[in-house]
């Protein structure tokens, strides 16, 4: 029956791979084509003679099968049954390596599928288990997606710089592209934009070398879209345009949508209106001609803000309205809470304060939801994070002295995600996560930022004109986050503090790595911390506004 259904689902038509291109960006997009390249697919009637006959089964070619249908039509969920299925029924008859790559795919289908958590463990798992070179690399690449996903940078950019480094000792250069795709992917992640720079532009030349205009499409984007989060924006619009160029040449009408309403969205920051719209207009023309319903939808939205900033209202109102009504049946619950925020605007200015009121309502109860997923998540988070630092670290709790770098991060990482798990706390009175959070407060008082920087001082009897120079220049960094507060503001960035300290961002990083052992995120991350400590103390305010 299952394998008559799928004979079935063959015949429909699904557009998975344009309706994903559509979305303007999203922060660390998972490459489908690193684990598995989805043979064509085999008749029902061969995989029914297939399964009667185990000792002729070939486990590979069904898990290739399996894989690339949920991956192709995002059946993730299902995709991941039916692997646990056979695995379960056939693992006897399995090799050592089968049954690895069976273990792999399920780890891969868990990250499809935004189960992060496990995908991890599962991963983390069998490493240590695996010898095939290209298992390991694949397995390491999705160890550094999730862990991207997850906000552990460090151990992303540990387990992707392995996997490149695998990947071009066995000559599979397309592997290597994509993974300097994703350590790219990652620094821009953490806003060190030049670096994020030199590996897309390798992304790029290796995509190049192997003439492969597609990833050219896409590393040419993904520049784009970094240079655009840098404010660099008429430079983003280049970067666009070379990848136009190229969809154009190679008559990929989804990336020309997507290309078109990427320059859009730089064009509205800009706030030159009438050259978004041009490019919003030409996207949705492109995304209609081709039935790309997502594509439709997101540029009426576009239009439709657009039109209400320039005092249309009505016409705002009929663009976000459609968006509304597909955002709601399809239950896409972020971007449906930004469009009840721009419709309760819109009705608001319409003086129609009942409409206005209802689309207020909505749009809290959705933040409402969606925190409450979000709290939900980084709980679970914090529980497996916890118990794997304890297992393979042994961390040392208020009696212990940690000098290296790496159990800073760790010890502040670990303390931010507790500052979150404690609404759990606050609200239901969990007593494990009450323990996790008074333990972790402990030791970050044990590690006394203030006393290492002291010791890393006085270790250092000779001063360089460089140790000089990183010594004034975090002297004014530190009298600015005192005396201003900059850490408060959400869209801090390193480029707005280098302007205030007439420098750089290389000068700015090596000063505070210099001065503090950390990297720059966790440095500003050390005041929001002990920010947030102070007003939970206080009682002032409430978690939320804390948060």
């Amino acid at each position: 029956e299952q394998a008559g259904q799928a004979e079935q689902a063959e015949q429909i038509s699904a557009e998975p791979e344009e309706q994903q291109v559509a979305v303007e960006e999203q922060s660390l997009a998972k490459p489908e084509e690193l684990a598995w390249t989805p043979m064509p697919h085999t008749s029902t009637r061969t995989i029914l003679r297939m399964l009667s006959r185990p000792d002729r089964l070939d486990y590979m070619e069904l898990a290739t099968v399996i894989y690339g249908f949920a991956t192709m039509y995002e059946y993730y969920e299902e995709g991941l049954e039916t692997i646990r299925a056979v695995y379960q029924q056939y693992e006897p008859q399995m090799d050592r390596n089968t049954r690895l790559e069976y273990r792999n795919l399920e780890a891969d289908l868990l990250s499809f599928n935004n189960q992060y958590i496990e995908s991890y463990a599962l991963s983390k798992e069998i490493h240590p288990l695996i010898e095939n070179e290209d298992l390991k690399a694949r397995n390491l690449y999705n160890m550094g997606y999730v862990a991207s996903q997850r906000g552990l940078h460090n151990e992303a950019a540990s387990h992707l710089f392995e996997a490149a480094e695998i990947f071009r000792a066995l000559d599979q250069n397309y592997k290597v592209a994509m993974t300097y795709n994703q350590i790219g992917l990652l620094y821009r992640s953490m806003n060190e934009f030049e670096t994020a720079y030199e590996y897309l532009q390798k992304y790029i030349t290796v995509a190049e070398s192997l003439a492969d205009s597609t990833q050219m499409i896409t590393a040419n984007i993904n520049m784009g879209i970094t240079l655009k989060e840098e404010g660099r924006d008429k430079e983003a619009i280049v970067a666009y345009q070379e990848a136009y160029d190229l969809a154009l040449q190679m008559q990929l009408p989804s990336k020309i949508a997507q290309i078109e309403m990427n320059i859009g969205n730089i064009y509205t920051e800009m706030e030159e209106y009438d050259q978004a719209m041009v490019y919003y207009k030409r996207s949705l023309a492109v995304c209609e001609e081709i039935g790309l319903e997502y594509g439709v939808i997101l540029n009426k939205f576009n239009i439709g803000s657009i039109l209400s900033k320039t005092g249309d209202d009505r016409g705002a109102e009929t663009n976000l309205l459609l968006a509304y009504e597909y955002f709601k049946n399809n239950q896409i619950q972020n971007e449906l809470s930004i469009v009840t925020e721009h419709l309760m605007r819109v009705y608001q200015n319409l003086g129609e304060p009942e409409k206005s009121i209802q689309f207020m309502n909505e749009h809290f109860d959705l933040r409402n939801k969606l925190y409450d997923i979000e709290k939900t998540e980084l709980t679970e988070d914090l529980r497996f994070r916890y118990e794997t630092d304890l297992k393979d670290q042994q961390i040392l709790l208020s009696e212990a002295e940690i000098l290296e770098k790496e159990a800073t991060n760790r010890a502040l990482i670990l303390l931010s995600i507790c500052l979150v798990g404690s609404v759990g706390y606050y609200r239901h009175r969990n007593r494990y996560l009450r323990m996790l959070y008074e333990r972790n407060v402990e030791l970050l008082d044990a590690i006394g930022m203030n006393e290492w920087r002291k010791k890393s001082k006085a270790e250092t009897a000779v001063q360089t004109s460089e140790d000089k120079r990183n010594e004034e220049l975090f002297e004014k960094l530190e009298k600015l986050m005192r005396e201003e507060e900059l850490y408060k503001d959400p869209e801090l960035q390193v480029s707005k503090l280098c302007r205030q300290l007439g420098s750089n961002e290389r000068y700015l990083s090596q000063a505070v790595n210099s001065m503090t052992g950390m990297h720059y995120n966790n440095y500003i991350n050390q005041y929001r911390i002990n920010e947030a400590k102070r007003l939970i103390l206080l009682g002032e305010d409430s978690i939320t506004d804390i948060q």
